[in-house]
């Protein structure tokens, strides 16, 4: 069985793997790659594919994107939308190993966010090929506390529990307790004062460059955010996305991105149809984190939020949500680093800053299971 790079000629193959993936009931499945790749995008992306005489068997994207270890800049890769017939299929067991070695062969320098956590098959081949894993916190903050409890699927996974969590909700206590405990955390975290201003802005400027000039310094490993990469990872086609800016008596403190999908219209499969902001993506300095996770969260519960979720790695951030009345929950999410890139870590001169991991990289701030499907239905990346 052959990997190598995507060929215009095999999409034909790629749709005979989708239809055999999708009657076996797959969630993800491959898409082709454009004819041609926009050089101007600090994000580049490769496919490749895994092939057996006409057919392929697996395929999987190279991302590649700068990242700032230390005080310098280096291309990393992601192996992203790793696809495979193993799924289901025995005979192609050794496809994403075959794959995810092809991607390293290519880029040494591998990192993967996301995988559902260190649960899923992904996270444990990483491990198997002695990838360094580490977990970025969830965090979540209930807002309205009896449609959660009405919603929420996990709380409603068996009878007993949607019996319990009907009993207790019809009481109105969980909304009390609720906002006695967000109360308490606003009296912890300081209040946005007049200095502070909240602007929706439609796109990242050369503002963005500022704040990223002055805060990556403070972080030890973290994918560079200038207003390049933040347009191409924060595109307007994004669905539900609002950017905001956050100013200090004019000057910037930093940014941040939030996600706000009403689930009604189509019930998901873990969150029903409840409300549901997300804060996907943050910078600035950390003793300001405090500020951006209150404006962010001020901002989705204005905007009608019942739940709020996020993943962050960085103490600074994790002290603020805290603060914020968030609490964490099960891990969801895991980041995995290769062997070279870890030595690339040993070598470099961190200084305790930390690693700032968010919900915005991986495959980025969306909502699952919806994926974004052209107008002939083939799953094409955001």
């Amino acid at each position: 069985m052959l990997v190598r790079r995507f060929q215009a000629e095999d999409a034909a193959a790629i749709a005979r793997l989708n239809a055999r993936l999708s009657a076996k009931g797959a969630r993800f499945l491959v898409y082709s790659e454009g004819v041609e790749q926009d050089r101007s995008r600090p994000i580049t992306d490769r496919l490749y594919v895994s092939v057996d005489g006409e057919e392929i068997r697996g395929a999987v994207w190279l991302q590649e994107y700068p990242v700032r270890v230390g005080d310098r800049d280096v291309i990393m890769g992601s192996p992203k939308y790793l696809v495979a017939e193993s799924l289901f299929d025995s005979r192609y067991v050794a496809v994403p190993r075959r794959l995810l070695i092809h991607c390293s062969q290519l880029q040494p320098l591998l990192i993967g966010l996301g995988y559902g956590g260190h649960g899923s098959s992904m996270a444990r081949m990483l491990a198997a090929m002695r990838w360094e894993g580490q977990t970025v916190p969830f965090f979540f903050r209930i807002v309205s506390a009896g449609r959660v409890l009405r919603e929420l699927a996990p709380i409603r996974s068996t009878a007993a529990r949607r019996r319990v969590a009907d009993a207790v909700r019809v009481t109105g206590l969980p909304d009390l307790v609720v906002s006695l405990m967000s109360g308490a955390g606003a009296l912890r975290a300081p209040r946005l004062g007049r200095e502070i201003r909240v602007d929706e802005v439609a796109q990242f400027g050369p503002w963005a460059d500022d704040t990223w000039d002055r805060s990556a310094r403070r972080y030890g490993f973290l994918t560079v955010r200038n207003h390049a990469m933040l347009c191409t990872l924060f595109p307007g086609t994004m669905p539900d996305i609002t950017r905001l800016r956050v100013t200090r008596s004019g000057s910037d403190v930093g940014w941040a991105v939030v996600l706000l999908h009403d689930f009604a219209p189509e019930p998901d499969r873990r969150f029903g149809r409840l409300h549901v902001g997300m804060l996907a993506d943050v910078l600035a300095d950390p003793e300001d984190a405090r500020i951006i996770v209150g404006a962010a969260t001020e901002w989705l519960i204005a905007h009608g939020a019942e739940i709020i979720i996020t993943n962050q790695s960085h103490v600074a951030w994790i002290a603020a949500l805290r603060r914020a009345a968030f609490f964490e929950g099960p891990v969801n999410y895991a980041s995995y680093r290769s062997p070279p890139v870890e030595q690339l870590l040993e070598a470099s001169d961190l200084r305790g800053r930390g690693m700032h991991f968010t919900r915005g990289e991986g495959d980025g701030p969306i909502w699952y299971p919806l994926r974004p499907k052209d107008d002939a239905g083939t799953v094409r990346r955001r």
